[in-house]
C-alpha cells in the first residue's frame, strides 16, 4: 500500500485526499440527516404524547365532573326513603318555592306546615300524596294541592320554579280558575316527583345499582370543597395531622390538599364501601416533603391491601397509581380507605387530582 502511494504523483495524492474528505463529508453529512429525521421522529412523539396526556387529563377531570353531578342525583332522588320522608323533603321544597324571595336550594324554610315570610302563591296545606312503583327502576310520588287566589303573574312564575326544581319535578296537572269580576286567579296543581330506585327491586334486576355506582366514587378528589368552620375537607378523612388547602400541586382546579404529620399514625383516606371481588385503579397527583406510604386499607378488619409502597418525591410532583381488589364474596360490600395515604413523623404531603375506576373483576 505504501509502495502504491509513493507511485502515486502530488496531483493524484491531492486528488484522493480531496476524494476521501468527499467521502467522509457525506457520510458524516447522512449521519448528521438520520440523526435530524430520529430528533424529527421523537419531536413527534413528545407532542403526540403530550396531546394524548393532554386528552386523557381532561377526560379525567370531566369523569370526575360527571361523577359529582351522579353523586348528587343520587342523594336527591334516593328510593331508601320512605313515603313519609319523600313527603317531607316535597312539601319544604313546595314551600321553598312559594316565597316571594327564592332561597337556596336545600334551604328549610317549613315552619308550622307552612313556609315563613312574604309568599309569592299562598299553600295552606299539602295532603298526603300517592307513592307508585313505575316496575321500571324508579317510584313516583304524586301529591296535590291548591293555590289561594292571586294575581295570574305570581301562579305563572311559581308554576316555572316547580319545573325548575332541583327534585326533577312535573306538572302532572293543572285547573285555573278565576271569579267573576275578578282579576285573582286560583290554582289546583298536581305535583310529581320521580325517585330512582337505588337497590335490587322491581325494575333492577341483578347488576350494579346507583346506590353501589354512588358509594364507588372518590368524592371531592380535586379538594376544591373546604369546611372552613370544621377545618375538614368534605368526603375526606385525616388522623394524627393537620390538614388544609393549599396551591403547590394544584393540577386539578385551584386547590390541592395539604397534610401535616402531627403524631406516629398520620394519614388520609377517603372511606367507601365497595363490593368484594371487584378491582379498582386509584390514580393522583402527589407531593412529598418526607417519606410516605400510598396503598389502600381495609377498614373493618384495620388492614393494609398488598401493593402499597413507600414514596419520596423530594419535593417534586409525581404521578401515582394504585391497583387493589376488595376482599370478600362477590356483592358483599366492604369499607375501604382508597387512597390511604400515610405521613411520615414530621413529614408533609400535597394531594391532588385523585380519580378511581373500575377495572373489572
Amino acid at each position: 500500500m505504501k509502495g502504491f502511494v509513493k507511485r502515486m504523483s502530488a496531483r493524484e495524492v491531492a486528488l484522493g485526499v480531496v476524494v476521501l474528505a468527499a467521502l467522509a463529508s457525506a457520510v458524516a453529512a447522512l449521519v448528521v440527516l438520520l440523526a435530524f429525521r430520529s430528533l424529527e421522529a421523537m419531536d413527534e412523539d413528545i407532542a403526540r404524547l403530550e396531546d394524548e396526556l393532554l386528552t386523557y387529563s381532561q377526560r379525567v377531570k370531566e369523569g370526575e365532573n360527571v361523577n359529582r353531578a351522579f353523586e348528587q342525583i343520587a342523594r336527591e332522588h334516593s328510593s331508601a326513603w320512605t313515603q313519609v320522608e319523600i313527603h317531607d323533603r316535597l312539601r319544604k321544597e313546595i314551600g321553598r318555592l312559594s316565597l316571594q324571595a327564592l332561597p337556596p336550594p336545600g334551604t328549610d324554610v317549613v315552619t308550622g306546615g307552612q313556609a315563613s315570610g312574604p309568599h309569592l302563591v299562598d299553600i295552606l296545606t299539602l295532603a298526603d300524596g300517592q307513592l307508585t312503583e313505575s316496575g321500571k327502576g324508579y317510584r313516583e310520588y304524586q301529591i296535590a294541592f291548591d293555590v289561594q287566589p292571586t294575581v295570574f303573574s305570581n301562579v305563572v312564575m311559581f308554576l316555572r320554579r316547580l319545573q325548575e326544581s332541583p327534585q326533577a319535578l312535573r306538572i302532572q296537572a293543572l285547573d285555573l280558575k278565576r271569579q267573576p269580576d275578578s282579576t285573582a286567579v286560583s290554582a289546583h296543581v298536581t305535583v310529581t316527583r320521580i325517585v330512582v330506585d337505588t337497590g335490587s327491586g322491581p325494575g333492577v334486576p341483578g347488576g350494579s345499582s346507583l346506590g353501589d355506582v354512588a358509594l364507588s366514587s372518590v368524592r371531592n378528589g380535586s379538594f376544591e370543597q373546604w369546611d372552613a368552620e370544621k377545618k375538614a375537607f368534605p368526603e375526606w378523612r385525616s388522623q394524627d395531622c393537620l390538614v388544609g388547602q393549599a396551591r403547590e400541586l394544584a393540577v386539578d382546579g385551584q386547590a390541592c390538599l395539604r397534610a401535616e404529620a402531627s403524631g406516629a399514625a398520620a394519614a388520609v383516606y377517603q372511606e367507601l364501601s365497595l363490593p368484594g371481588g371487584e378491582t379498582y385503579e386509584v390514580s393522583l397527583a402527589l407531593l412529598t416533603k418526607g417519606s410516605a406510604m400510598l396503598g389502600v386499607e381495609d377498614l373493618g378488619a384495620n388492614v393494609s391491601f398488598a401493593g402499597g409502597r413507600t414514596i419520596d418525591t423530594k419535593g417534586q410532583p409525581m404521578a401515582c397509581r394504585v391497583r387493589f381488589t376488595v376482599p370478600g364474596k362477590a356483592g358483599e360490600l366492604a369499607r375501604v380507605g382508597v387512597p390511604f395515604v400515610r405521613v411520615a413523623e414530621g413529614g408533609a404531603l400535597f394531594l391532588d387530582a385523585v380519580v378511581m375506576r373500575g377495572v373489572g373483576n
